[in-house]
């Protein structure tokens, strides 16, 4: 996964929230309700999220495994503290 992130090769903390959505979609193939909901997003759709109360956590766990593996198959070190 070769992706250009942030400005002039730096991160940037806002883009974040659409990396996690765009790259969870196209790299970790999970639907975009799941990616939202682990970015922080809420329902687009008020009715729905007035009734539906359901919080998807087993899918998000899924999903945050995936990420994780997704970030260190392409290159991502973890450092010791």
């Amino acid at each position: 996964m070769r992706t250009a992130l942030g400005y002039k090769d730096r991160l940037q903390a806002h883009g974040m929230r659409s990396t996690v959505r765009t790259l969870g979609q196209e790299v970790c193939r999970f639907p975009d309700l799941i990616c939202g909901l682990n970015g922080g997003w809420k329902m687009r759709d008020k009715i729905r999220g007035i009734y539906d109360r359901h919080d998807h956590m087993e899918e998000r766990r899924a999903f945050m495994t995936a990420w994780s593996n997704a970030l260190l198959e392409a290159g991502m070190e973890i450092a010791s503290v």
